[in-house]
C-alpha cells in the first residue's frame, strides 16, 4: 500500500468515526428533545385571556413562572389601584405589559403615565411607583416579567405606537 493509500485510508476511518458518533449524538440529543416536546405536550395549555368565571374582589395574582432569576405573573386588576400613601418598592427590575383594559402608574417623582392595551414599560429595581387606575370593563390583564437585570441609564422606559 502507498503512502498516499495509507493516508487516505487513515482520513476515510477517521471521517467513519466522526459520522458514527454524529448519528450517535444526533439520535441521542433527538431522544432528549423528543422526551421533553412530550413532557411539554402533556401539560395543559393555557391561554393568557381566559379569565376566572368569577373575579375576586382584590386584584389577582398568578405566578407564571419563578426562579432565582426571573418571576412571571399574569396579573388580573378590576379598579383596584395602590392604597394612598403606599408605593411599590421592588428589589427586582419589571417589564409590564397591559394586554387588556386601561390603566394609569405614578412615580414618586410626581410623573404619571397612562396606559391602554399593548403598552408597555421597563422599571428599574427601587424606582418607586404606584397604581392610580385600573379599568373595570374590560379588567386589566397585566403581564409582568420581573429580571436581575436594568437599562445602563437607570430610566424607566414606556413604549406606546403613535
Amino acid at each position: 500500500m502507498s503512502f498516499d493509500d495509507r493516508c487516505l485510508e487513515i482520513k476515510l476511518s477517521s471521517i467513519k468515526k466522526h459520522l458514527i458518533y454524529d448519528k450517535w449524538y444526533l439520535s441521542a440529543r433527538s431522544a432528549f428533545s423528543q422526551r421533553r416536546a412530550a413532557t411539554w405536550c402533556n401539560q395543559s395549555m393555557k391561554n393568557i385571556f381566559n379569565l376566572p368565571e368569577s373575579l375576586p374582589d382584590k386584584e389577582l395574582f398568578e405566578i407564571l413562572h419563578n426562579n432565582e432569576k426571573v418571576k412571571i405573573e399574569r396579573i388580573i386588576s378590576t379598579g383596584q389601584t395602590t392604597p394612598s400613601g403606599q408605593w411599590y418598592d421592588q428589589d427586582r427590575d419589571e417589564w409590564v405589559i397591559l394586554l387588556q383594559g386601561q390603566a394609569e402608574l405614578s412615580y414618586a417623582d410626581g410623573k404619571s403615565i397612562k396606559l391602554r392595551a399593548g403598552d408597555y414599560l421597563f422599571i428599574p429595581a427601587r424606582q418607586k411607583h404606584r397604581v392610580e387606575h385600573t379599568s373595570c370593563e374590560p379588567p386589566c390583564i397585566w403581564l409582568a416579567i420581573h429580571l436581575n437585570i436594568a437599562p445602563s441609564n437607570g430610566c424607566a422606559l414606556a413604549t406606546r405606537d403613535p
